[in-house]
């Protein structure tokens, strides 16, 4: 049961839920996909996988650990790391290795030694390996058009099983990777039918392992990776949070390995797609139209596989940084697209009510980020609110 509410600032509710704040049009015949998945899980049949694109505030920015950028293993604490982990101890077994793109911050900014391979404890990407100027699933993509520079990612769980995402084009060359500094296999990468590739590498028997690829000739590629045990039934969370993307970023179509395709193919086998897409959208803003017709398209993509789609919306930024006004028609935007869609929502803006708020609550690390806290926070709600509406 629903009812509606006036809220001022001409925006109307509608509570989900049992009315529980955070909560708006909420239903479970909303989650068919996401409780078989549960229930496929907790049998030990099959694995889930639920996937989040977002921007910074889904790759953890602000979230790491002490110092000027936040960014130094923030890929621990940022929300859909904490979301695998309140799902696993709420009894439903989730996994979040895996890194896709380079969060959307450019080298120029950021230089690699403190931010891609600091991003990840087990992640080591040399300076050979920088980024392309194109944003793609997850941010930049990773490219090496010099030497053998080796980048390397090791687990933080026992895997026997990483998946590499990668493309090929007329413009590529060839890499190749191996597992613990095994035999080596190449991945040629040139070719004249430009393609968003995924490669299925067997890791051994189940621990921790590495998987270290390296350039072979020409300018080598590399999107992102996952890795998992394939003997043990789990939820694979997969995070491409992409730093200041707005839903444009996401809609891109020009090729094969554009955005919008990677993510579709991505989300084809997913139980559940969290779109949470609001902040950057707010600055200066987005045209509410505009935004409509664009996340309308990501919605559509992410449900062209079958699965479940919730919406959520950014947490609440400063007012100085980011107007009221602007946020609230963005959030009402988001709210018009649940209605019209069916869709669940998580507000954000109900949870928290503004960013003041937050601030009080020790939640914010800047104007528009969650400090480690604040991810908790928002991380274990998601969690609860699915494990909730999956039972």
């Amino acid at each position: 049961m629903s009812m509606s509410l006036s809220l001022g600032l001409g925006i109307t509710t509608q509570l989900g839920g049992g009315g529980t704040p955070g909560l708006f049009n909420f239903k479970t015949s909303q989650f068919p996909k996401t409780q078989a998945m549960r229930t496929r899980v907790l049998a030990g049949t099959g694995r889930g996988r639920i996937c989040i694109p977002g921007d910074s505030t889904a790759w953890g920015e602000g979230g790491g650990d002490s110092g000027s950028n936040n960014r130094v293993n923030a890929k621990l604490r940022a929300w859909p790391t904490i979301l695998a982990q309140r799902l696993t101890s709420g009894g439903l077994s989730s996994n979040w290795e895996g890194i896709y793109g380079s969060g959307g911050v450019a080298v120029a900014t950021v230089p690699i030694a403190t931010h891609r391979s600091l991003y990840y404890a087990g992640m080591n990407a040399r300076a050979s390996w920088d980024v392309a100027a194109a944003a793609r699933l997850g941010g930049v993509w990773f490219q090496n058009p010099t030497d053998g520079g080796i980048f390397s990612y090791t687990s933080t769980m026992a895997v026997d099983s990483f998946e590499l995402a990668d493309i090929t084009a007329a413009g590529g060359g060839t890499i190749s990777y191996n597992i613990d500094g095994g035999a080596e296999t190449q991945l040629v990468q040139t070719n004249a039918t430009a393609s968003f590739r995924l490669t299925t590498i067997p890791a051994g028997a189940p621990g921790i392992h590495t998987l270290n690829i390296t350039r072979v000739s020409g300018t080598g590629f590399l999107i992102g990776l996952r890795a998992w045990n394939s003997a043990v039934s789990q939820v694979d969370v997969l995070n491409f949070g992409m730093g200041s993307s707005v839903v444009a970023d996401w809609v891109v179509n020009t090729v094969a390995y554009s955005p919008l395709p990677s993510l579709t193919t991505m989300c084809a086998t997913a139980d559940l797609v969290i779109l949470p897409f609001t902040i950057n959208d707010a600055i200066p803003p987005t045209a509410t139209a505009s935004y409509k017709a664009n996340l309308q398209i990501l919605i559509n993509a992410a449900k062209a596989g079958g699965a479940d789609v919730m919406l959520q919306t950014g947490n609440p930024c400063s007012t100085s940084a980011d107007s009221d006004a602007n946020q609230q028609a963005i959030r009402q935007a988001m709210k018009d697209l649940a209605l019209s869609n069916n869709l669940p929502m998580i507000d954000l803006f109900d949870r928290y009510g503004n960013y003041v708020n937050m601030v009080a609550q020790n939640l914010m690390f800047n104007s528009r980020h969650p400090n480690t806290a604040g991810y908790a926070d928002i991380g274990n709600f998601v969690a609860d609110t699915i494990l909730k509406y999956a039972a």
